[in-house]
């Protein structure tokens, strides 16, 4: 498998995880009224931070159950 394709293919997926999570908190956020309207600019750049990280993170460890 080329490695390109393969991270291309796990980013997009995790992606679309976080983007389901997200959007599940903001349709509870504005659902039940809680003044956070700034929130969902934070939500919504979250999983092009934090998704890179883990996976630069990953490569620290050399056993799954390690990290």
């Amino acid at each position: 498998m080329n490695l390109k394709a393969y991270w291309a293919g796990n980013f997009a997926f995790d992606f679309l995880k976080m983007q389901f999570t997200i959007a599940v908190t903001m349709a509870l956020f504005f659902g039940f009224e809680m003044g956070l309207q700034g929130a969902w600019v934070t939500y919504l750049v979250l999983p092009f931070g934090i998704i890179p990280f883990s996976y630069a993170m990953s490569f620290l460890f050399s056993v799954d159950s390690a990290a």
